[in-house]
């Protein structure tokens, strides 16, 4: 599945196992944020464990060099303002679309170490943006991830 694709971390931390988590505060970020952003942004992704948030934004140009997935950190959502968003808004400008992905995000009452335990989970997303990027006809794929972003990406990539 991540055959030919290209990895950047900017911050690697990891752990794993899988957990069956509430994704009720998960779902209400992820509405809330929607409901902020123009329609043509907007993309639901699907796993076997349910739909989950995508932003799109397509390349400015009229070739487009790639796509870029975004992965964003522990606790954050696919538009985070401090690293996601600027990442979102620069790359299109470059050439480069992007597909920032919302992976599993758990409660704040819920302890960090349980991160870890959705790694699973944040691979099979990571999949589908893959497989829609591809369905795109997308060839060259650039993964950046932040944090938690970046353990994941590491995670799926290092699994096959």
């Amino acid at each position: 599945m991540f055959k030919n694709l290209t990895l950047l971390l900017l911050l690697l931390s990891s752990s794993a196992g899988t957990l069956a988590y509430n994704d009720s505060y998960e779902k209400r970020i992820a509405k809330q944020l929607a409901a902020g952003k123009p329609a043509s942004e907007v993309l639901w992704l699907q796993t076997k464990g349910g739909e989950f948030l995508s932003l799109y934004r397509g390349a400015d140009s009229d070739q487009a060099k790639g796509a870029i997935i975004i992965l964003h950190g522990m606790g954050g959502h696919p538009d985070w303002p401090e690293v996601v968003n600027p990442l979102r808004r620069a790359f299109p400008a470059s050439g480069w679309a992007t597909l920032s992905i919302q992976l599993p995000v758990l409660s704040p009452v819920d302890p960090v170490a349980d991160y870890g335990k959705t790694l699973d989970d944040a691979k099979q997303r990571l999949q589908a943006a893959v497989q829609q990027l591809r369905e795109w006809q997308f060839s060259n794929i650039v993964i950046i991830g932040h944090s938690f972003g970046a353990a994941a990406a590491a995670r799926a990539l290092g699994s096959g």
